[in-house]
């Protein structure tokens, strides 16, 4: 398993998560069996609208979102990925990184805005941000 996928594992044991698209089945793969559970969610086309599952889920993941979604449009989304979770929730965004990747402090700053505790970890091919939604 890469180190992306062990991190992600890691991170993931016991809870219940909520992915957003489940476009990229590699880092399902690498916490689902983990995972209390997993649930996979595609958010409603154009709107990026993100139904009412009750907050059940104690985590949240995407990958490549980040880089899919117009700068001026990812504020609005992060702020509906926190709502569509529990309080505290363990929120985790992976995307490539290289050229037109965002920043570690524009990670941390977006992110920053929408709960606590941000880090970003940038590994080789990846970047992994992860924070805590607000309580």
């Amino acid at each position: 398993m890469s180190v992306l996928g062990e991190r992600l594992a890691r991170a993931f044991a016991g809870r219940n998560v909520l992915e957003l698209g489940g476009r990229d089945s590699q880092w399902t793969k690498a916490f689902a069996e983990r995972a209390a559970q997993v649930t996979t969610l595609e958010p409603d086309g154009e709107s990026l609208a993100l139904p009412d599952l009750g907050r059940r889920h104690d985590a949240l993941f995407a990958a490549s979102w980040w880089s899919h979604l117009p700068p001026e449009r990812l504020d609005g989304f992060l702020q509906q990925a926190v709502a569509a979770v529990a309080p505290g929730a363990l929120m985790a965004f992976v995307d490539k990184s290289g050229a037109g990747a965002p920043s570690a402090s524009e990670l941390i700053g977006r992110a920053s805005r929408c709960g606590w505790g941000a880090n970003v970890e940038l590994l080789p091919d990846y970047w992994l941000l992860t924070w805590w939604a607000p309580r």
